[in-house]
């Protein structure tokens, strides 16, 4: 039912497509017509092949998975006994025949009424109903036809008297949103009132069995596009002809969507053609004839099928015009029978055992020839009883012979349905090949136009290369040049290292009463404590006793960098001494206030105040770290 569904959707939307485009195009041709040339237009519009295909479709898509009542069978032939006597079945043959007679005629009925089985939408037309009751009751309307009978005839007119008013996809829309607000609605009853009483609520899953097309994702796509039916004015004569609606549903026009013109007009009135292969026109033939000769085949077979009926019947009947004769000499033997009991007691009896066999001689010879009379009457009960018996297995052979050939026919339904599955799937291929030839084309265009621009770039990158070359000659030498700088720089970097080691002398120096200043701390506190244990007066003069000790190291230690330092000549220096860049015209020199040494304004970024400066002055970042661990201390 899964193919079943995806196909209806297909055709009903390829439908819904070319009717509203045809009737876009014929709106645009009414525009500029008069009043007369619109109404033909209409009247060709209501003739239009496409309507009663969409028609057609709609009355499948509503019927599809509908729920129908089971055909019941007499089974009392069936179950007769096969070990009855042959007197038994004298009695009983006239009803036995009856019996089978109306087996086969039932049987034979509802083999070939098997595909006459119209399917009952009308009471699904009366639930949408229902369930949209704003609208008009269109079903009063359908229900004053009396020349409609059947429920799928009042279905079709209902469907077209909805297409008319523009409702149709309403009334579907509304009966999906009304199935989806009862299950919300019973699912919160359940759980608030457990204890209410049990009421029907009909919904569409009563009316469809489970794989149906309104039942699926299927039915909510084929409503929408339903919906979209409300754009196009409907026009239909109910008037004439309505015992045609009591017909069966007509097979769905897949062949329209098969079907290729070889010219079709656009909008602007060009033509265009639209190719289709050889191969695959000849194939579709091909699968038409033979479905067609299957067709022609399995009607013969039903035909003689239904001959093969007939002559059933008039055998049976035969059968019971023999069966009324044979009573009649039955009775006529029974009575015949009942007269010589009467008459001749001794012929029924048995002969008496006498010894005067004269006189009884004229008596004797009579019973023979009723004897004989008998035999030939129980031979002819066992003759029909055998002729019943043969008629019984012809009635089982016809019966058996009448389901194979049922069977048959749903299997070449079943091809068909397949062939015709097959012939769908062969123009998708046909569709997707035609739409990956134009992916293709595209894409070749696409390349074309990529060739052409990605040519440009080339040649734009070729004059930016020969720019680029010329550009690196001129590098080359200003390459050489550097070298012969850096050749001097590295005789200037002799120099630097020279002047480092003596730094690092001095360095060393430091370090060396850095120990001695760390030893004399560690002395200064073991005597504080010392003194702190005696008592807090002299705790407090041995802290100044300190404090006049480290300010005296330090100003000796100042005093003897001081002696030390000099102040450096500009033209002496041409690199920092800390980082050892070069000076130019963007770096400038810079005289730490402190040690007197040049250094770049990074190196000499920071400012103390000195004893000898009433501002902070410019120092270097080791004589500010070295200021102000003494500055701390004090």
């Amino acid at each position: 039912m899964d193919i079943e569904r995806i196909n209806l959707l297909s055709i009903a939307r390829y439908l819904i497509r070319e009717v509203v485009g045809k009737m876009d195009a014929k709106q645009q041709i009414v525009l500029g017509k008069e009043n007369s040339e619109s109404n033909q237009v209409e009247s060709d519009f209501r003739e239009e092949p496409t309507i009663q295909a969409l028609l057609t479709v709609i009355e499948h898509c509503l019927c599809h998975g509908l729920r129908t009542d089971l055909p019941t069978q007499d089974i009392t032939y069936q179950n007769m006994t096969e070990t009855t006597s042959p007197l038994e079945v004298i009695r009983n043959s006239a009803s036995a025949l009856r019996r089978a007679k109306d087996q086969v005629i039932q049987t034979a009925n509802s083999l070939l009424a098997v595909s006459r089985a119209l399917p009952n939408p009308w009471p699904v037309v009366l639930h949408m109903e229902q369930c949209h009751p704003v609208a008009d009751k269109l079903s009063a309307h359908v229900l004053s036809l009396s020349e409609v009978r059947t429920g799928l005839g009042k279905s079709r007119v209902w469907i077209r008297y909805a297409l008319m008013y523009k409702e149709l996809g309403a009334y579907l829309q509304h009966m999906l949103d009304s199935d989806f607000k009862l299950t919300d609605s019973k699912g919160s009853s359940s759980s608030d009132s457990p204890s209410s009483p049990n009421v029907s609520i009909l919904t569409r899953h009563s009316f469809y069995h489970p794989g149906a097309l309104l039942l699926n994702n299927e039915g909510v796509v084929f409503v929408g596009l339903l919906v979209g039916l409300a754009a196009v004015d409907f026009c239909f004569i109910l008037k004439d002809k309505l015992d045609e609606f009591d017909s069966g549903l007509d097979t769905i026009p897949y062949h329209i969507c098969i079907e290729t013109h070889k010219e079709s007009k656009t909008e602007y009135g060009e033509y265009r053609e639209i190719a289709v292969s050889t191969d695959e026109r000849t194939s579709f033939l091909k699968q038409n004839k033979y479905l067609e000769d299957e067709n022609r085949k399995l009607l013969r077979r039903l035909q003689d099928a239904s001959a093969a009926h007939t002559r059933l019947s008039e055998s049976v009947n035969n059968l019971s015009k023999e069966l009324g004769s044979i009573k009649l000499e039955n009775q006529g033997f029974k009575i015949m029978l009942a007269h010589l009991k009467k008459n001749n007691p001794l012929t029924v009896n048995g002969p008496p055992k006498s010894v005067n066999g004269k006189s009884n001689s004229p008596i004797l010879g009579q019973p023979p020839d009723l004897e004989n009379e008998l035999k030939q009457a129980l031979n002819q009960v066992d003759e029909k009883t055998v002729l019943v018996d043969s008629l019984r297995g012809e009635i089982n052979e016809l019966q058996s012979r009448s389901v194979q050939l049922m069977r048959q026919l749903s299997s070449r339904e079943k091809s068909l349905d397949e062939k015709q599955l097959l012939i769908r799937q062969l123009e998708g291929k046909s569709k997707g090949m035609s739409n990956i030839m134009e992916q293709m084309r595209e894409r070749v265009s696409s390349l074309t136009n990529e060739k052409t621009s990605s040519e440009r770039v080339i040649g734009q990158l070729r004059m930016q290369l020969k720019e680029l070359q010329a550009r690196v000659t001129k590098q080359d030498g200003v390459i050489q040049s550097q070298k012969d700088i850096c050749n001097r720089l590295e005789s200037r970097l002799s120099d630097q290292s020279d002047e480092l080691t003596q730094l690092r002398a001095t360095e060393t120096k430091l370090s060396t009463y850095q120990t001695k200043i760390e030893s004399l701390e560690s002395e200064v506190l073991c005597w504080r404590t010392r003194c702190e244990e005696q008592e807090t007066s002299l705790s407090e003069m041995a802290a100044v006793v300190n404090s006049s000790k480290l300010e005296a190291d330090l100003l000796r230690e100042s005093h003897s960098l001081l002696k030390e330092a000099q102040w450096t000549d500009d033209s002496s220096i041409s690199n920092c001494v800390r980082c050892r860049v070069a000076f130019g015209m963007s770096r400038r020199k810079h005289h730490c206030r402190h040690c007197g040494l040049i250094f770049c304004h990074s190196c000499s970024s920071q400012t103390m105040p000195l004893a000898s400066s009433a501002k902070p002055v410019r120092v270097c970042d080791a004589c500010h770290a070295l200021l102000l661990q003494r500055y701390s201390a004090k």
